[in-house]
């Protein structure tokens, strides 16, 4: 996994990934939803993996979705809370691991963004994850991974 010691200071993590035009790529998860999802169209709960700062999950909430953020920093979590209520945002946060954690309802997407599924270095371990996905999303839903373009 990457240097621990970076994601406690979350304020410098938000900044740094502060391009990012999180607007639009929450308009890209609903076209997904509505494209391709299999589970109606009235059942809008998604879970962001690693969500740092939770913007995102931010977002996604403001656009009426019942939204989880996960993270494994406590720093991160407690950052992202801050952010959400100055936001008005309606998000379930959980300090957790995306390898093994277990979500009170299945939701109808998954996101992963800004290339954290690197930090899942071995086979096994990736393999864990998509079990423990799999688990906590409902039949016919979407997992969204955003990673590198080559």
């Amino acid at each position: 996994m990457a240097n621990k010691e970076f994601y406690r200071f979350a304020k410098a993590y938000d900044i740094a990934f502060s391009g990012k035009d999180y607007k639009e790529e929450i308009r890209f998860i609903d076209w997904c939803f509505i494209k391709h999802a299999k589970v109606g169209s009235s059942n809008r709960s998604a879970l962001e993996l690693a969500c740092g700062p939770a913007r995102h999950a931010i977002e996604l909430s403001r656009t009426k979705w019942k939204t989880y953020a996960i993270d494994l920093s406590s720093d991160m979590i407690e950052y992202a809370e801050i952010l959400a209520k100055k936001e008005k945002a309606d998000i379930s946060f959980i300090c957790g691991d995306m390898l093994d954690y277990k979500l009170d309802e299945p939701t109808a997407i998954t996101t992963i963004f800004t290339e954290s599924i690197t930090h899942i270095l071995t086979n096994e371990d990736l393999i864990k994850h998509l079990k423990c996905v799999s688990a906590n999303m409902l039949p016919g839903g979407l997992y969204i991974i955003e990673t590198a373009h080559p």
